[in-house]
């Protein structure tokens, strides 16, 4: 059971009955928004107020997020005329005349109705929902690319057999831009299509030394900038550089 409201300064709250919690909680993320937890039998409007005891705390605690926030999302939150390139393709958003209420994905396309205006706030119900549609186009292309992409680069590398795999999972991470676990699973972060493409290979060698130094070792790192040809270092800051985006 859930009630959805439109909040003036924090857009789109969702409160749900929860049987399981004793108390009020309310979960803050940047990309999927504020949602506020209730015991079962407390009512909606207790949630609100709440809510609106919380709001400069929920408004601090979100800006935070928006500096790790993938660029992208921004992006889309400045203006949702803005295009967005990938390693495969430029994703463009496109003011649609003929549509009133809905937004539609055509190939690397986003048409949304010309009446939301020049900006789409990502914290209002217009802006998830543009947001979404841009989350479907990049994981598609991520796992049209990154899936292919890490076995070429792991059959290029010297004595190939060390760097063999086991499954490959594409996930929209906000962490980390991939991991490796000890049975070999690689997983990649669909956002690594926002980078450039030899720092989205840097990633994908990092995740691939790992099937060799499960840690970051002087052998892991010495490995990782052997295969760099000794540009580790500056990989490294430019990755850093581009979760500041």
């Amino acid at each position: 059971m859930q009630k959805i409201i439109e909040h003036k300064e924090l857009g789109r709250i969702i409160i749900y009955k929860n049987p399981r919690t004793k108390n009020i909680h309310i979960h803050v993320s940047y990309s999927k928004g504020v949602w506020v937890s209730i015991p079962l039998f407390s009512s909606y409007s207790s949630g609100i107020e709440f809510l609106e005891q919380n709001v400069n705390k929920i408004q601090q605690i979100l800006a935070k997020q928006k500096k790790r926030c993938p660029a992208a999302a921004r992006q889309i939150m400045l203006g949702a005329s803005v295009n967005i390139k990938l390693i495969t393709c430029t994703v463009e958003f496109i003011r649609d005349k003929d549509n009133l209420n809905v937004v539609r994905i055509a190939g690397n396309k986003i048409y949304y109705p010309e009446s939301w205006g020049e900006s789409v706030d990502i914290n209002t119900l217009n802006g998830k929902f543009l947001h979404e549609a841009y989350l479907r186009v990049l994981r598609r292309e991520a796992k049209l690319y990154l899936i292919q992409r890490i076995t070429v680069v792991a059959s290029e590398l010297p004595d190939n057999k060390r760097f063999m795999f086991n499954n490959i999972v594409i996930k929209n991470n906000k962490t980390n831009w991939g991991s490796c676990s000890n049975r070999k699973n690689i997983n990649l972060n669909m956002h690594l299509m926002e980078l450039d493409s030899d720092l989205c290979d840097f990633v994908i060698k990092h995740e691939l030394c790992h099937l060799i130094h499960p840690n970051h070792s002087y052998k892991f790192h010495a490995l990782l900038n052997s295969l760099c040809g000794g540009g580790e270092k500056e990989f490294e800051k430019r990755l850093k550089l581009s979760r500041m985006k």
